[in-house]
């Protein structure tokens, strides 16, 4: 089995390169760059080059749900692309609403990008996928008032586009490492959700053999 961790930064997950430093657990990883853009040039170029089993997207999110501690690892299972739209004075467009897409044409389910393959023992989790991160009080609301999301991330939609075209089954972990709001690093916790993310990535890895993991 080829299994494939892809992640924005080398930084989200060097405990687990140290992981494979050690165990030699022959994991193809690909560090692709923040971004949409990014995410979706290298990982197709990835798919195209060879074939996974699964691929897993690890990497830190923000979080809208304040009753989450930071540091919980989830599972998105349903991600879309935000901002990817028209601004009509307050109101937002997507695609779908401007009638440029169709909401189920795939890899779209009612206009979301919907993953059916689960992790067991990891909370599931709505995302949203963005290129700006959301800052102001307004748009946060806005925001909160047209998805129902946990998670914040600038890549996970463009993993699961390319991932659900190519029929590669895969996860999206995310550990949360700040609430969205107002920018405040302070208030940040980077370290404690980088760990909560490796130590839930490597336990994947080494259960993915177990065919109970996933269903």
């Amino acid at each position: 089995m080829r299994l494939l961790i892809v992640s924005a930064t080398e930084a989200e997950i060097r405990p687990y390169l140290k992981e494979i430093a050690e165990s030699g657990n022959g994991t193809d990883v690909l560090i692709t760059g923040v971004g949409v853009p990014a995410t979706t040039y290298r990982l197709t170029r990835a798919l195209m080059q060879g074939r996974y089993d699964l691929a897993i997207n690890a990497g830190i999110a923000g979080s809208f749900d304040r009753k989450l501690p930071l540091g919980t690892v989830v599972q998105v299972v349903s991600d879309g692309f935000a901002d990817l739209g028209a601004e009509d004075g307050a109101d937002f467009l997507d695609l779908f609403r401007l009638g440029l897409a169709e909401p189920d044409t795939p890899p779209f389910t009612g206009g979301r990008l919907e993953n059916r393959f689960r992790a067991e023992g990891l909370q599931e989790a709505q995302g949203i996928t963005v290129n700006t991160v959301h800052g102001r009080e307004e748009s946060i609301r806005a925001c909160q008032a047209r998805f129902s999301a946990v998670t914040e991330s600038m890549e996970g939609a463009a993993f699961f586009y390319v991932c659900l075209n190519e029929n590669i089954p895969c996860l999206q972990i995310r550990a949360l490492s700040n609430y969205v709001e107002r920018r405040s690093r302070a208030n940040w916790n980077i370290p404690l959700a980088v760990s909560a993310l490796n130590h839930s990535l490597i336990d994947l890895v080494r259960g993915y053999t177990n065919e109970n993991l996933i269903r």
